[in-house]
């Protein structure tokens, strides 16, 4: 008798860590790597380093540190939702 068992797909969670301290930033990253159903795809050091136009990776999740170098956490928020709606604008 043949036996079938049926495997769910689980979709992986892709999430961008974005945070000028190296210490938090690893700090947040390490216990989502033993996550089975979670990807760290993205490391930033700054808003502007997330939101550059030739990384090409989309995300499902955004852990950002609002106070930052170059481009703040909440204009980095902004430009991503201006992306995701099809109105890329050049961050300042």
């Amino acid at each position: 008798m043949l036996r079938v068992h049926a495997v769910r797909y689980q979709k992986k969670i892709k999430v961008a860590n974005t945070d000028d301290h190296v210490l938090f930033r690893k700090g947040l990253t390490s216990p989502l790597e033993g996550e089975v159903n979670i990807v760290i795809v993205l490391e930033a050091n700054t808003g502007r380093e997330l939101v550059q136009p030739n990384t090409g990776i989309k995300v499902d999740v955004v852990l950002m540190d609002v106070e930052m170098p170059d481009i703040d956490g909440i204009e980095a928020a902004r430009y991503q939702a201006r992306c995701a709606c099809g109105h890329p604008l050049d961050p300042q």
